[in-house]
């Protein structure tokens, strides 16, 4: 398949939404993890590559209280795996929180809260 498609993966339970070629997931697309967690980038060869963004977002309820959590990360992507400097910026109930983090091959190396 060449284009632009969409591929479900029942028994990883994900959707990509993007570009194909040759059947691969090449260009540019939206990996959907989860309800919570979803993946915008570049993929090559069913990779991500270059540029990504991923975002979390959680929902808890204490106390009948209900707090939103949500988490973007912004980095490089190699081989599938993170590479190099992440800037996180974390929002809980109007509080923001902005973090930069460093990955070798996909492996937290340091972090640090600005």
């Amino acid at each position: 398949m060449d284009g632009h498609g969409i591929l479900e993966d029942f028994v990883n339970k994900t959707t990509y939404i993007g570009q194909f070629k040759q059947g691969k997931k090449n260009g540019q697309g939206t990996l959907k993890i989860s309800d919570e967690k979803q993946i915008q980038g570049t993929f090559k060869d069913d990779q991500l590559c270059g540029k990504c963004i991923e975002i979390t977002k959680t929902v808890q309820i204490v106390n009948l209280k209900q707090s939103v959590t949500e988490t973007i990360e912004e980095g490089e992507f190699k081989n599938g795996k993170k590479t190099g400097i992440f800037t996180t910026k974390i929002t809980c109930n109007n509080s923001k929180i902005e973090k930069t983090k460093y990955f070798e091959d996909d492996i937290l190396i340091y972090e640090d809260e600005n």
